[in-house]
């Protein structure tokens, strides 16, 4: 179901028994992720109220920082400091300090921010937000070799998710360290493209990609923009895979098929990505649609050990265009190293086509630019992330 579907049975749950904490909660959890957050905090104030419910206060605080009002982030900085002392574990109080660090940095509170920061990351090594916010601190005040040297320190401790993994070129070629930048980015080494064959029923991989372009533009829960995602000015499709779809699970399997064979072929290189595979993954995927104006910004892939993007329909425009209108690119953010370190790093601009897919490690920043066309570029973007105990 989609969560729209999921939102409509709480609501009449909700009516035959409005006093459910239980429902409310996850009420409130339907229009956070709908980006509908006065709803949101109007249900989780009034639990809050009721008593001590760390969900529903990390919610609320989470709700109030989507609002980016002054207000509402001082506010957050008390209630994501109330979740943080009644969490029920490490991680859950990681998480909470994580957003207040937020919280704190937004509010100019820089240093006692870098403080919760850390205190988050000493309850959980591996939250990965609290690890990207005390990077984004270092570098915004040039602390770029502390900055390198926490990274390092963390991979030696076994801690390689994306995010570390990611500072690393930035905070190399900020240092003027190009070459190793590039080495540490793995663009070179491990980006795949290949395109797919079609699926068992169809002749083409055309044929299949008209029909997949048809199911997922008829998608219910296809929206519009989403807060706190690289994308800008497109549709999204968070779940596409329903139960009732068929193109989608088709497309899966061909991923899967690619996936396995292509992270195979990789040998043993002995770098920290390729360090952190393991035999067993899980897929996560979503679509982004763009008309004329839809991009994505400069971006990472947090949750992912390898990312990548299967492209459905890519207008002729863009196929045979010649400027980098609808092509996704590769390389360092300027607004993160300076223009200096990002000219001398270079931007490898790739023309996608119908029927390519693209793998690449989650850390390698990327971005998309608009193609100012009529017709819509649609693809489907996953990551693959390990299962944590397989071995």
């Amino acid at each position: 179901m989609t969560i729209k579907e999921e939102m409509a049975i709480t609501r009449r749950a909700l009516e035959r028994n409005s006093r459910s904490p239980d429902f409310r909660y996850r009420m409130a959890r339907y229009h956070y992720t709908l980006d509908q957050f006065d709803e949101a905090v109007d249900l989780l104030e009034a639990l809050n109220r009721e008593g001590d419910n760390f969900a529903a206060a990390h919610l609320l605080g989470g709700a109030l920082l989507a609002r980016e009002t002054h207000d509402d982030t001082v506010r957050a900085r008390e209630i994501q400091s109330r979740a943080a002392d009644i969490a029920p574990d490490a991680e859950n109080r990681a998480r909470a300090l994580a957003a207040l660090g937020k919280a704190q940095i937004r509010l100019s509170e820089f240093e006692t921010g870098r403080k919760t920061l850390e205190a988050a990351l000493d309850a959980n090594i591996q939250n990965k937000d609290a690890y990207k916010r005390l990077a984004m601190l270092d570098f915004q005040m040039e602390r770029t070799e502390a900055a390198l040297e926490f990274a390092d320190d963390l991979i030696s401790r076994g801690v390689a998710h994306a995010r570390v993994l990611g500072i690393r070129p930035l905070a190399l070629a900020k240092l003027g360290r190009t070459e190793e930048a590039r080495e540490a980015f793995g663009l070179d080494t491990y980006l795949h493209k290949a395109i797919l064959p079609p699926p068992p029923g169809y002749d083409t991989i055309e044929a299949f990609n008209r029909d997949l372009a048809a199911e997922l533009m008829s998608h219910p829960g296809i929206r519009y923009e989403r807060y706190g995602v690289a994308s800008a000015h497109s549709w999204r499709i968070d779940e596409p895979c329903l139960r009732r779809s068929k193109m989608v699970p088709l497309l899966q399997q061909l991923i899967k098929r690619e996936a396995e064979a292509y992270v195979a072929s990789l040998g043993d290189r002995g770098d920290p990505w390729l360090g952190q595979r393991k035999p067993s993954g899980f897929l996560h995927h979503w679509s982004v649609i763009t008309d004329g104006d839809g991009f994505e910004e400069w971006h990472v892939h947090q949750n992912g050990w390898l990312s990548g993007a299967y492209y459905v329909d890519i207008p002729d425009f863009i196929l045979n265009g010649e400027g980098p209108g609808g092509c996704v690119a590769f390389g360092l953010p300027e607004g993160i190293v300076g223009d200096e370190p990002h000219e001398k790093f270079g931007t490898r601009v790739f023309r996608p086509c119908s029927g390519l897919v693209m793998m690449f490690p989650s850390h390698s920043f990327h971005r998309t630019y608009a193609h100012r066309g009529d017709k819509r570029r649609i693809c489907l973007a996953f990551d693959i992330a390990p299962h944590e105990d397989a071995v």
